[in-house]
Protein backbone atom coordinates (compact mmCIF):
# COMPACT_ATOMS: atom_id res chain seq x y z
CA UNK A 1 0.00 0.00 0.00
CA UNK A 2 1.40 3.55 -0.91
CA UNK A 3 2.26 5.94 2.06
CA UNK A 4 0.03 8.31 1.38
CA UNK A 5 -3.04 5.70 1.62
CA UNK A 6 -1.66 4.40 5.02
CA UNK A 7 -1.68 7.63 6.38
CA UNK A 8 -5.02 8.64 4.88
CA UNK A 9 -6.43 4.86 6.63
CA UNK A 10 -5.00 5.80 9.77
CA UNK A 11 -6.01 8.92 10.03
CA UNK A 12 -9.82 7.81 9.66
CA UNK A 13 -9.03 5.08 12.39
CA UNK A 14 -7.60 7.86 14.43
CA UNK A 15 -11.21 10.03 13.07
CA UNK A 16 -13.31 6.94 14.77
CA UNK A 17 -11.47 6.76 17.94
CA UNK A 18 -12.10 10.33 18.50
CA UNK A 19 -16.02 9.94 17.95
CA UNK A 20 -15.84 6.83 20.25
CA UNK A 21 -14.28 9.18 22.86
CA UNK A 22 -16.73 12.13 22.36
CA UNK A 23 -19.78 10.04 22.15
CA UNK A 24 -18.73 8.52 25.94
CA UNK A 25 -18.27 12.23 26.78
CA UNK A 26 -21.70 13.26 24.98
CA UNK A 27 -23.38 10.38 26.94
CA UNK A 28 -21.82 11.56 30.44
CA UNK A 29 -23.00 15.03 29.20
CA UNK A 30 -26.83 13.94 29.03
CA UNK A 31 -27.27 12.36 32.15
CA UNK A 32 -26.55 15.40 33.27
CA UNK A 33 -29.35 17.13 32.22
CA UNK A 34 -30.56 18.44 28.88
CA UNK A 35 -32.17 21.77 29.56
CA UNK A 36 -30.76 25.23 29.39
CA UNK A 37 -29.01 25.26 32.67
CA UNK A 38 -26.92 22.36 32.31
CA UNK A 39 -26.39 23.13 28.86
CA UNK A 40 -25.12 26.88 29.89
CA UNK A 41 -22.64 25.11 32.50
CA UNK A 42 -20.74 23.52 30.09
CA UNK A 43 -19.63 26.74 28.22
CA UNK A 44 -18.84 27.96 31.71
CA UNK A 45 -16.64 25.38 32.66
CA UNK A 46 -14.84 24.77 29.50
CA UNK A 47 -15.77 21.46 28.79
CA UNK A 48 -17.34 22.58 25.00
CA UNK A 49 -13.63 24.51 24.30
CA UNK A 50 -11.87 21.05 25.62
CA UNK A 51 -13.73 18.91 23.72
CA UNK A 52 -13.29 21.12 20.31
CA UNK A 53 -9.59 20.88 20.61
CA UNK A 54 -9.88 17.20 21.07
CA UNK A 55 -11.90 16.74 18.09
CA UNK A 56 -10.19 19.30 15.77
CA UNK A 57 -6.92 18.19 16.79
CA UNK A 58 -4.09 16.68 13.48
CA UNK A 59 -4.54 13.22 13.44
CA UNK A 60 -1.40 11.42 14.38
CA UNK A 61 0.17 9.34 11.93
CA UNK A 62 0.33 6.17 14.47
CA UNK A 63 -2.14 4.83 16.97
CA UNK A 64 -1.43 4.57 20.52
CA UNK A 65 -0.48 1.58 22.44
CA UNK A 66 -4.43 1.04 23.94
CA UNK A 67 -6.26 0.37 20.51
CA UNK A 68 -7.58 -2.92 19.65
CA UNK A 69 -5.06 -5.21 17.82
CA UNK A 70 -7.25 -7.25 16.80
CA UNK A 71 -7.69 -8.09 12.86
CA UNK A 72 -10.08 -5.63 11.34
CA UNK A 73 -11.26 -7.48 8.39
CA UNK A 74 -12.27 -10.16 11.03
CA UNK A 75 -15.32 -7.95 11.82
CA UNK A 76 -16.29 -6.74 8.39
CA UNK A 77 -19.78 -7.25 7.74
CA UNK A 78 -21.59 -9.38 5.62
CA UNK A 79 -22.70 -6.45 3.48
CA UNK A 80 -19.21 -5.25 3.33
CA UNK A 81 -17.53 -8.28 2.29
CA UNK A 82 -20.50 -8.38 -0.88
CA UNK A 83 -19.86 -4.78 -1.43
CA UNK A 84 -16.19 -5.36 -2.77
CA UNK A 85 -17.41 -8.63 -4.93
CA UNK A 86 -20.51 -6.78 -6.72
CA UNK A 87 -19.83 -2.67 -7.01
CA UNK A 88 -21.86 -2.85 -10.58
CA UNK A 89 -24.76 -2.64 -8.53
CA UNK A 90 -23.85 1.09 -7.34
CA UNK A 91 -25.10 3.33 -9.92
CA UNK A 92 -25.30 6.71 -7.93
CA UNK A 93 -23.76 7.02 -4.63
CA UNK A 94 -23.85 10.45 -2.76
CA UNK A 95 -20.67 12.51 -2.50
CA UNK A 96 -20.94 14.06 0.83
CA UNK A 97 -19.17 12.85 4.29
CA UNK A 98 -21.62 10.52 6.05
CA UNK A 99 -23.73 9.44 3.51
CA UNK A 100 -21.18 7.11 1.53
CA UNK A 101 -21.76 3.27 0.90
CA UNK A 102 -19.47 0.84 2.97
CA UNK A 103 -17.03 -0.87 0.95
CA UNK A 104 -13.75 -2.07 3.05
CA UNK A 105 -13.45 -3.98 6.23
CA UNK A 106 -13.38 -1.17 9.79
CA UNK A 107 -10.08 0.54 10.30
CA UNK A 108 -7.29 -0.90 12.13
CA UNK A 109 -8.03 -1.01 16.00
CA UNK A 110 -11.80 -0.38 16.22
CA UNK A 111 -13.01 -3.19 18.29
CA UNK A 112 -16.30 -5.03 17.29
CA UNK A 113 -16.93 -4.25 21.21
CA UNK A 114 -16.90 -0.58 20.69
CA UNK A 115 -18.56 -0.37 17.60
CA UNK A 116 -21.80 -2.85 19.56
CA UNK A 117 -22.00 -0.55 22.83
CA UNK A 118 -26.04 0.44 22.42
CA UNK A 119 -24.92 4.33 22.25
CA UNK A 120 -22.53 4.00 19.79
CA UNK A 121 -23.80 1.76 17.64
CA UNK A 122 -26.15 4.06 15.51
CA UNK A 123 -23.40 6.60 14.92
CA UNK A 124 -21.67 4.27 13.21
CA UNK A 125 -23.68 2.79 11.23
CA UNK A 126 -23.47 5.63 8.07
CA UNK A 127 -19.76 6.12 9.05
CA UNK A 128 -17.73 5.85 5.96
CA UNK A 129 -15.02 4.09 5.93
CA UNK A 130 -13.36 4.93 2.48
CA UNK A 131 -14.05 7.47 -0.31
CA UNK A 132 -16.07 6.05 -3.11
CA UNK A 133 -15.69 7.36 -7.13
CA UNK A 134 -18.88 8.13 -8.28
CA UNK A 135 -19.97 7.92 -12.47
CA UNK A 136 -20.43 11.14 -14.22
CA UNK A 137 -23.67 12.39 -13.74
CA UNK A 138 -26.27 15.07 -16.09
CA UNK A 139 -26.20 18.55 -14.30
CA UNK A 140 -29.60 17.71 -12.55
CA UNK A 141 -28.42 14.63 -11.07
CA UNK A 142 -25.28 16.75 -9.71
CA UNK A 143 -27.54 18.93 -8.06
CA UNK A 144 -29.88 16.57 -6.81
CA UNK A 145 -29.49 12.53 -7.37
CA UNK A 146 -27.55 12.06 -3.90
CA UNK A 147 -29.21 8.47 -3.53
CA UNK A 148 -28.12 5.08 -5.35
CA UNK A 149 -30.68 4.51 -7.96
CA UNK A 150 -31.33 0.59 -9.46
CA UNK A 151 -33.95 -0.92 -10.71
CA UNK A 152 -35.45 -4.13 -9.10
CA UNK A 153 -33.86 -6.48 -11.81
CA UNK A 154 -30.46 -5.61 -10.78
CA UNK A 155 -30.93 -5.64 -7.40
CA UNK A 156 -31.64 -9.32 -5.32
CA UNK A 157 -32.41 -9.36 -1.03
CA UNK A 158 -29.44 -10.30 -0.40
CA UNK A 159 -28.09 -7.37 -2.40
CA UNK A 160 -30.60 -4.77 -0.93
CA UNK A 161 -29.40 -6.40 2.82
CA UNK A 162 -25.79 -5.72 2.47
CA UNK A 163 -25.73 -2.90 0.82
CA UNK A 164 -28.70 -0.76 2.27
CA UNK A 165 -30.68 -2.33 5.40
CA UNK A 166 -28.00 -3.21 7.17
CA UNK A 167 -25.39 -0.67 6.87
CA UNK A 168 -28.88 1.85 6.84
CA UNK A 169 -28.59 3.73 3.61
CA UNK A 170 -31.21 4.58 1.70
CA UNK A 171 -31.65 3.72 -2.06
CA UNK A 172 -34.17 4.40 -4.98
CA UNK A 173 -35.50 1.42 -6.56
CA UNK A 174 -37.31 1.62 -9.68
CA UNK A 175 -39.99 -1.12 -11.02
CA UNK A 176 -41.74 -2.09 -8.08
CA UNK A 177 -45.26 -0.66 -8.52
CA UNK A 178 -45.66 -1.36 -12.45
CA UNK A 179 -48.55 -4.06 -11.96
CA UNK A 180 -50.31 -2.51 -8.99
CA UNK A 181 -53.94 -2.15 -9.14
CA UNK A 182 -53.79 1.25 -7.62
CA UNK A 183 -50.70 2.33 -10.77
CA UNK A 184 -53.79 0.53 -12.99
CA UNK A 185 -56.77 2.55 -11.51
CA UNK A 186 -55.95 5.23 -9.71
CA UNK A 187 -54.05 6.98 -12.33
CA UNK A 188 -55.07 8.55 -15.60
CA UNK A 189 -54.02 7.74 -19.12
CA UNK A 190 -52.23 11.13 -18.95
CA UNK A 191 -50.44 9.86 -15.61
CA UNK A 192 -52.74 12.25 -13.62
CA UNK A 193 -54.66 11.44 -10.42
CA UNK A 194 -58.13 10.34 -10.94
CA UNK A 195 -59.57 12.40 -8.51
CA UNK A 196 -62.56 11.13 -9.44
CA UNK A 197 -62.56 7.54 -9.59
CA UNK A 198 -60.96 7.55 -6.02
CA UNK A 199 -63.89 9.61 -4.49
CA UNK A 200 -65.88 7.77 -6.63
CA UNK A 201 -65.36 4.60 -4.81
CA UNK A 202 -63.61 5.61 -1.26
CA UNK A 203 -65.50 9.05 -0.70
CA UNK A 204 -66.92 8.01 2.08
CA UNK A 205 -63.63 7.22 4.09
CA UNK A 206 -62.77 9.52 7.19
CA UNK A 207 -58.91 10.87 6.28
CA UNK A 208 -57.00 13.71 8.18
CA UNK A 209 -55.72 16.97 5.90
CA UNK A 210 -53.16 18.78 6.94
CA UNK A 211 -53.16 22.47 5.94
CA UNK A 212 -48.94 23.25 4.60
CA UNK A 213 -49.82 26.31 3.20
CA UNK A 214 -47.45 28.04 6.22
CA UNK A 215 -44.02 27.56 4.41
CA UNK A 216 -41.29 26.32 7.39
CA UNK A 217 -44.07 26.12 9.79
CA UNK A 218 -43.17 22.88 11.79
CA UNK A 219 -46.94 21.76 12.67
CA UNK A 220 -49.70 22.45 10.41
CA UNK A 221 -53.38 22.41 11.14
CA UNK A 222 -54.84 19.54 10.96
CA UNK A 223 -58.39 18.82 9.64
CA UNK A 224 -61.25 16.25 9.19
CA UNK A 225 -63.17 15.29 6.31
CA UNK A 226 -64.50 12.78 4.02
CA UNK A 227 -62.35 11.56 0.77
CA UNK A 228 -65.89 13.07 -1.19
CA UNK A 229 -65.29 16.74 0.34
CA UNK A 230 -61.36 16.37 0.36
CA UNK A 231 -61.84 15.84 -3.24
CA UNK A 232 -64.01 18.50 -4.04
CA UNK A 233 -61.40 20.73 -2.55
CA UNK A 234 -58.87 19.23 -5.24
CA UNK A 235 -61.13 20.04 -7.57
CA UNK A 236 -61.87 23.83 -6.40
CA UNK A 237 -57.70 24.32 -5.69
CA UNK A 238 -57.13 23.68 -9.17
CA UNK A 239 -59.73 25.79 -10.78
CA UNK A 240 -57.88 28.69 -8.27
CA UNK A 241 -60.59 28.95 -6.02
CA UNK A 242 -58.97 27.86 -2.92
CA UNK A 243 -55.50 28.40 -2.64
CA UNK A 244 -54.49 26.13 0.43
CA UNK A 245 -51.96 23.73 0.06
CA UNK A 246 -53.96 20.83 2.32
CA UNK A 247 -52.26 17.27 2.03
CA UNK A 248 -54.13 13.90 2.84
CA UNK A 249 -52.05 11.98 5.24
CA UNK A 250 -51.83 8.95 6.95
CA UNK A 251 -54.76 7.40 5.44
CA UNK A 252 -54.96 4.05 7.10
CA UNK A 253 -56.34 2.36 3.69
CA UNK A 254 -55.45 -1.33 3.33
CA UNK A 255 -57.02 -1.54 6.69
CA UNK A 256 -60.26 0.29 5.77
CA UNK A 257 -60.56 -1.46 2.38
CA UNK A 258 -58.93 -4.95 2.87
CA UNK A 259 -60.47 -6.34 0.07
CA UNK A 260 -59.47 -3.60 -2.61
CA UNK A 261 -56.08 -4.88 -3.05
CA UNK A 262 -54.44 -1.77 -4.15
CA UNK A 263 -50.66 -2.82 -3.96
CA UNK A 264 -48.16 -5.96 -2.96
CA UNK A 265 -46.03 -5.20 -0.42
CA UNK A 266 -42.61 -5.51 -2.76
CA UNK A 267 -40.09 -8.53 -1.29
CA UNK A 268 -37.58 -6.24 -0.17
CA UNK A 269 -39.48 -4.82 2.95
CA UNK A 270 -41.17 -8.27 4.19
CA UNK A 271 -39.70 -9.03 6.88
CA UNK A 272 -41.88 -6.45 8.99
CA UNK A 273 -42.07 -7.06 12.48
CA UNK A 274 -43.83 -4.37 12.87
CA UNK A 275 -47.15 -4.91 10.85
CA UNK A 276 -47.31 -8.24 11.21
CA UNK A 277 -47.21 -7.73 15.43
CA UNK A 278 -50.83 -5.49 14.59
CA UNK A 279 -52.08 -8.06 12.42
CA UNK A 280 -51.84 -10.44 15.17
CA UNK A 281 -53.13 -8.31 17.63
CA UNK A 282 -56.27 -7.70 15.34
CA UNK A 283 -56.83 -11.67 14.64
CA UNK A 284 -56.53 -12.46 18.69
CA UNK A 285 -59.42 -9.20 19.28
CA UNK A 286 -61.34 -10.45 16.64
CA UNK A 287 -61.52 -14.20 18.21
CA UNK A 288 -62.41 -12.57 21.84
CA UNK A 289 -65.30 -10.70 19.40
CA UNK A 290 -66.78 -13.86 18.60
CA UNK A 291 -68.72 -13.99 21.84
CA UNK A 292 -69.69 -10.00 21.93
CA UNK A 293 -70.61 -8.18 19.23
CA UNK A 294 -70.99 -10.82 16.41
CA UNK A 295 -69.15 -13.72 15.15
CA UNK A 296 -66.06 -12.98 13.09
CA UNK A 297 -63.85 -15.21 12.20
CA UNK A 298 -59.63 -14.64 12.45
CA UNK A 299 -58.15 -12.57 9.88
CA UNK A 300 -55.16 -13.55 7.64
CA UNK A 301 -53.59 -11.30 6.55
CA UNK A 302 -51.43 -11.49 2.79
CA UNK A 303 -47.84 -10.00 2.51
CA UNK A 304 -50.02 -6.98 0.92
CA UNK A 305 -51.23 -5.98 4.23
CA UNK A 306 -54.51 -6.78 3.49
CA UNK A 307 -57.45 -9.10 5.12
CA UNK A 308 -58.34 -11.94 2.41
CA UNK A 309 -61.63 -11.73 0.99
CA UNK A 310 -63.67 -13.59 2.64
CA UNK A 311 -62.67 -12.26 5.74
CA UNK A 312 -62.60 -8.75 7.46
CA UNK A 313 -61.61 -6.73 10.00
CA UNK A 314 -64.08 -6.16 13.43
CA UNK A 315 -61.51 -4.98 16.41
CA UNK A 316 -57.89 -3.72 16.59
CA UNK A 317 -55.23 -2.25 18.66
CA UNK A 318 -56.25 1.28 18.71
CA UNK A 319 -53.47 3.62 19.30
CA UNK A 320 -54.23 6.75 18.63
CA UNK A 321 -52.38 10.14 17.71
CA UNK A 322 -50.48 12.39 19.40
CA UNK A 323 -50.75 14.91 16.86
CA UNK A 324 -47.10 15.07 17.16
CA UNK A 325 -46.04 16.78 14.02
CA UNK A 326 -42.37 15.35 13.92
CA UNK A 327 -43.77 12.07 12.54
CA UNK A 328 -44.21 10.21 15.59
CA UNK A 329 -47.57 9.90 15.28
CA UNK A 330 -48.47 7.47 18.25
CA UNK A 331 -50.48 7.83 21.49
CA UNK A 332 -51.80 5.03 23.27
CA UNK A 333 -55.87 4.36 23.44
CA UNK A 334 -57.54 1.70 22.28
CA UNK A 335 -61.00 0.57 20.09
CA UNK A 336 -63.03 -2.63 20.95
CA UNK A 337 -66.35 -1.85 19.11
CA UNK A 338 -65.78 -1.80 15.24
CA UNK A 339 -68.82 -2.40 13.29
CA UNK A 340 -68.59 -5.61 10.25
CA UNK A 341 -68.93 -4.04 7.11
CA UNK A 342 -69.63 -5.89 3.57
CA UNK A 343 -67.12 -6.64 1.07
CA UNK A 344 -66.63 -4.66 -2.21
CA UNK A 345 -69.84 -4.33 -4.03
CA UNK A 346 -70.70 -4.59 -7.74
CA UNK A 347 -68.20 -2.83 -10.17
CA UNK A 348 -69.69 0.97 -10.78
CA UNK A 349 -70.53 1.38 -6.55
CA UNK A 350 -68.73 2.94 -4.23
CA UNK A 351 -66.59 1.08 -1.36
CA UNK A 352 -67.54 1.06 2.48
CA UNK A 353 -64.43 1.57 4.59
CA UNK A 354 -64.52 -0.28 7.52
CA UNK A 355 -64.68 2.29 10.05
CA UNK A 356 -67.93 3.59 11.60
CA UNK A 357 -67.08 7.34 12.06
CA UNK A 358 -63.84 8.69 11.64
CA UNK A 359 -60.66 7.81 10.83
CA UNK A 360 -60.23 8.53 15.11
CA UNK A 361 -61.43 4.66 14.77
CA UNK A 362 -58.37 2.95 13.32
CA UNK A 363 -55.25 5.00 13.42
CA UNK A 364 -52.31 2.84 13.88
CA UNK A 365 -54.42 -0.42 13.37
CA UNK A 366 -51.02 -1.03 11.18
CA UNK A 367 -48.35 1.07 9.92
CA UNK A 368 -49.29 1.06 6.29
CA UNK A 369 -50.47 4.71 4.59
CA UNK A 370 -51.82 6.65 1.60
CA UNK A 371 -50.49 10.28 1.15
CA UNK A 372 -52.32 12.57 -1.33
CA UNK A 373 -51.42 15.97 -2.33
CA UNK A 374 -51.24 18.72 -4.76
CA UNK A 375 -47.89 20.28 -6.05
CA UNK A 376 -45.92 21.84 -3.07
CA UNK A 377 -47.51 20.45 -0.36
CA UNK A 378 -44.95 19.13 2.47
CA UNK A 379 -44.16 17.38 5.45
CA UNK A 380 -41.81 19.15 7.94
CA UNK A 381 -38.51 17.73 9.08
CA UNK A 382 -38.68 14.25 10.98
CA UNK A 383 -37.54 11.20 11.71
CA UNK A 384 -39.95 8.17 11.47
CA UNK A 385 -42.00 6.56 14.38
CA UNK A 386 -40.55 4.51 16.60
CA UNK A 387 -36.76 4.97 14.48
CA UNK A 388 -38.58 2.64 12.16
CA UNK A 389 -37.58 2.21 8.54
CA UNK A 390 -39.35 3.81 5.93
CA UNK A 391 -40.49 2.60 2.04
CA UNK A 392 -42.98 4.95 0.01
CA UNK A 393 -43.70 4.57 -3.58
CA UNK A 394 -45.03 7.09 -5.71
CA UNK A 395 -48.47 5.78 -7.73
CA UNK A 396 -48.47 8.98 -9.29
CA UNK A 397 -46.18 12.25 -8.94
CA UNK A 398 -42.77 13.57 -8.07
CA UNK A 399 -41.18 14.17 -4.39
CA UNK A 400 -37.76 15.77 -3.71
CA UNK A 401 -36.33 14.48 -0.93
CA UNK A 402 -33.73 16.39 1.58
CA UNK A 403 -32.70 13.54 4.24
CA UNK A 404 -29.81 13.78 6.87
CA UNK A 405 -27.19 11.04 8.06
CA UNK A 406 -28.10 10.10 11.55
CA UNK A 407 -24.84 11.36 13.01
CA UNK A 408 -25.80 15.13 12.23
CA UNK A 409 -28.58 15.18 13.74
CA UNK A 410 -27.93 17.19 16.47
CA UNK A 411 -26.85 20.13 14.02
CA UNK A 412 -31.09 20.72 13.13
CA UNK A 413 -31.56 21.51 17.09
CA UNK A 414 -31.88 24.83 18.61
CA UNK A 415 -28.89 26.67 20.48
CA UNK A 416 -30.75 25.16 23.62
CA UNK A 417 -30.78 21.59 22.49
CA UNK A 418 -34.63 21.26 22.86
CA UNK A 419 -36.72 22.39 19.33
CA UNK A 420 -36.13 20.86 16.34
CA UNK A 421 -35.82 23.21 12.54
CA UNK A 422 -39.47 22.33 10.17
CA UNK A 423 -36.46 22.32 7.51
CA UNK A 424 -33.03 23.17 6.49
CA UNK A 425 -34.35 25.33 4.35
CA UNK A 426 -34.30 27.64 7.27
CA UNK A 427 -30.64 28.27 7.56
CA UNK A 428 -30.46 30.98 4.88
CA UNK A 429 -33.14 33.37 6.93
CA UNK A 430 -35.22 33.44 9.36
CA UNK A 431 -33.92 30.31 11.23
CA UNK A 432 -30.32 31.20 11.94
CA UNK A 433 -30.16 32.69 15.10
CA UNK A 434 -32.22 30.09 16.63
CA UNK A 435 -30.67 27.37 14.86
CA UNK A 436 -27.04 28.35 14.80
CA UNK A 437 -25.82 25.05 13.60
CA UNK A 438 -28.77 24.59 10.55
CA UNK A 439 -25.62 25.91 8.01
CA UNK A 440 -23.63 23.17 8.87
CA UNK A 441 -26.63 20.59 8.94
CA UNK A 442 -27.43 21.36 5.32
CA UNK A 443 -23.98 20.49 3.80
CA UNK A 444 -24.56 17.22 4.98
CA UNK A 445 -28.11 16.52 3.56
CA UNK A 446 -28.51 14.22 0.64
CA UNK A 447 -31.49 15.13 -1.52
CA UNK A 448 -33.01 13.00 -4.11
CA UNK A 449 -36.01 13.49 -6.48
CA UNK A 450 -38.37 10.32 -6.68
CA UNK A 451 -40.12 10.14 -10.04
CA UNK A 452 -43.36 8.70 -10.24
CA UNK A 453 -43.81 4.65 -9.78
CA UNK A 454 -40.08 4.49 -7.98
CA UNK A 455 -39.78 3.38 -4.55
CA UNK A 456 -37.42 4.67 -1.67
CA UNK A 457 -36.34 2.90 1.58
CA UNK A 458 -35.74 5.47 3.77
CA UNK A 459 -33.35 4.11 7.04
CA UNK A 460 -34.03 4.35 10.55
CA UNK A 461 -32.83 7.82 11.75
CA UNK A 462 -32.20 9.95 9.19
CA UNK A 463 -34.78 12.85 9.30
CA UNK A 464 -35.91 14.36 6.28
CA UNK A 465 -37.98 16.59 4.73
CA UNK A 466 -40.38 16.03 2.18
CA UNK A 467 -42.07 18.18 -0.99
CA UNK A 468 -44.80 17.22 -3.63
CA UNK A 469 -43.18 18.62 -7.15
CA UNK A 470 -46.24 17.84 -8.70
CA UNK A 471 -49.98 16.39 -7.67
CA UNK A 472 -48.67 12.76 -5.67
CA UNK A 473 -50.28 10.07 -4.93
CA UNK A 474 -47.69 7.49 -2.24
CA UNK A 475 -48.38 4.33 -0.55
CA UNK A 476 -45.79 4.75 2.37
CA UNK A 477 -45.02 1.88 5.16
CA UNK A 478 -43.06 1.70 8.41
CA UNK A 479 -41.50 -1.28 9.87
CA UNK A 480 -38.93 -2.50 12.38
CA UNK A 481 -37.05 -5.82 12.24
CA UNK A 482 -33.78 -7.70 13.33
CA UNK A 483 -31.73 -4.94 11.99
CA UNK A 484 -32.85 -1.56 12.82
CA UNK A 485 -34.45 -2.98 16.10
CA UNK A 486 -31.70 -1.39 17.97
CA UNK A 487 -32.62 2.10 16.52
CA UNK A 488 -36.05 1.38 18.87
CA UNK A 489 -34.07 -0.32 21.56
CA UNK A 490 -32.03 2.84 21.95
CA UNK A 491 -35.36 5.20 21.52
CA UNK A 492 -36.90 3.65 24.17
CA UNK A 493 -33.99 3.97 26.51
CA UNK A 494 -33.82 7.60 25.57
CA UNK A 495 -37.50 8.37 26.39
CA UNK A 496 -37.25 6.52 29.30
CA UNK A 497 -34.55 8.84 30.95
CA UNK A 498 -36.62 11.96 29.14
CA UNK A 499 -39.81 11.01 31.12
CA UNK A 500 -38.12 10.20 34.35
CA UNK A 501 -36.84 14.12 34.02
CA UNK A 502 -39.73 15.43 33.49
CA UNK A 503 -41.67 14.58 36.55
CA UNK A 504 -38.54 14.58 38.90
CA UNK A 505 -40.20 16.63 41.07
CA UNK A 506 -43.12 14.12 41.75
CA UNK A 507 -40.72 11.18 43.01
CA UNK A 508 -40.76 12.42 46.74
CA UNK A 509 -44.46 12.12 46.87
CA UNK A 510 -45.25 8.34 45.89
CA UNK A 511 -43.56 5.27 46.18
CA UNK A 512 -40.93 3.73 43.42
CA UNK A 513 -43.54 1.77 42.10
CA UNK A 514 -46.12 4.63 41.37
CA UNK A 515 -43.39 7.11 40.40
CA UNK A 516 -42.38 4.47 37.48
CA UNK A 517 -45.61 3.61 36.62
CA UNK A 518 -45.87 7.21 35.70
CA UNK A 519 -42.56 7.55 33.68
CA UNK A 520 -44.33 4.56 31.83
CA UNK A 521 -47.59 6.10 31.21
CA UNK A 522 -45.97 9.39 30.22
CA UNK A 523 -43.11 7.17 27.59
CA UNK A 524 -46.28 5.62 25.68
CA UNK A 525 -48.18 8.83 25.59
CA UNK A 526 -44.90 10.78 23.95
CA UNK A 527 -43.62 7.75 21.71
CA UNK A 528 -46.01 5.29 21.64
CA UNK A 529 -44.48 2.89 23.48
CA UNK A 530 -43.17 1.81 26.76
CA UNK A 531 -41.93 -1.51 28.53
CA UNK A 532 -45.22 -3.22 28.13
CA UNK A 533 -45.57 -2.70 24.79
CA UNK A 534 -41.84 -3.62 23.40
CA UNK A 535 -42.06 -6.89 25.87
CA UNK A 536 -45.66 -7.50 24.33
CA UNK A 537 -44.31 -6.90 20.66
CA UNK A 538 -41.21 -8.50 21.24
CA UNK A 539 -42.62 -12.14 22.79
CA UNK A 540 -45.00 -12.04 19.49
CA UNK A 541 -42.04 -11.90 17.22
CA UNK A 542 -40.06 -14.50 19.30
CA UNK A 543 -42.84 -16.91 19.36
CA UNK A 544 -43.88 -16.46 15.90
CA UNK A 545 -40.05 -17.00 14.37
CA UNK A 546 -39.55 -20.20 16.47
CA UNK A 547 -43.38 -21.48 15.62
CA UNK A 548 -41.54 -21.12 11.95
CA UNK A 549 -38.70 -22.79 12.81
CA UNK A 550 -40.40 -25.73 14.60
CA UNK A 551 -42.37 -25.73 11.72
CA UNK A 552 -39.71 -27.39 9.56
CA UNK A 553 -40.86 -25.37 6.47
CA UNK A 554 -37.88 -23.05 6.20
CA UNK A 555 -34.87 -23.75 4.37
CA UNK A 556 -31.61 -21.74 2.98
CA UNK A 557 -31.66 -18.17 3.49
CA UNK A 558 -35.19 -18.54 4.97
CA UNK A 559 -34.76 -20.65 7.87
CA UNK A 560 -30.99 -18.44 8.49
CA UNK A 561 -33.11 -15.67 8.37
CA UNK A 562 -35.51 -16.88 11.43
CA UNK A 563 -32.51 -17.43 13.07
CA UNK A 564 -31.15 -14.33 12.65
CA UNK A 565 -34.64 -12.54 13.95
CA UNK A 566 -34.48 -15.04 16.89
CA UNK A 567 -31.39 -14.38 17.98
CA UNK A 568 -32.15 -10.46 18.13
CA UNK A 569 -35.84 -10.83 19.68
CA UNK A 570 -34.24 -12.42 22.79
CA UNK A 571 -31.63 -10.20 22.91
CA UNK A 572 -33.94 -6.91 23.31
CA UNK A 573 -36.11 -9.29 25.43
CA UNK A 574 -33.00 -10.01 27.62
CA UNK A 575 -32.52 -5.57 28.01
CA UNK A 576 -35.84 -5.34 28.53
CA UNK A 577 -35.47 -7.77 31.59
CA UNK A 578 -32.36 -6.25 32.97
CA UNK A 579 -33.60 -2.62 32.32
CA UNK A 580 -36.79 -3.29 34.45
CA UNK A 581 -34.82 -5.45 36.80
CA UNK A 582 -33.11 -1.94 37.64
CA UNK A 583 -35.64 0.12 37.91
Amino acid sequence: MHAEAQVHLRGQADCLHKLVAASHIYDTWTAKGSDAAALAQRFLDGSIDLLDEFMTAPSSETHSSNTCSTDAQTFCTPKQQAAKASPEIIRELPSQSGSQLHTDGLPSGVCSAELYQPTLVQKFQSMPSQDVECPAATSEQQRVAKVAVLHKDNLNYQQFVENFMEPNLPVMIQGLADHWKATQEWVTSSGDIDIDFIAKQFGQAQVWVSDTTRVNAACAPRLDMTLAEFAEWWRMHKAGQDTRLLYLKDWHFAHEFPHYKAYDTPGYFQQDWLNEYYDMKQTLKKARCTKGLMTVQPASVDRCGCVSAAESAATEDGRPSNGNCTGDHLGSGEDTSRAHYCPEQAAGNSCQPNVASSQDDVVSSDYRFVYLGCKDTWTPLHADVLRSYSWSTNVAGRKHWKLLPPEYTHLVYDRFGREMAASCDLAGHEGRDRFPNLDQACRHVVECIQESGETIFVPSGWHHTVRNLEDTLSINHNWLNGYNMHWAWALLQQEHADATAAIEDCRSGCSAEEFEELVQRNMAANCGMNYAFMTDFMRAILSREMDLLRSGGECGEARSGHVFSVAKARSVLAKLQQQQSGV
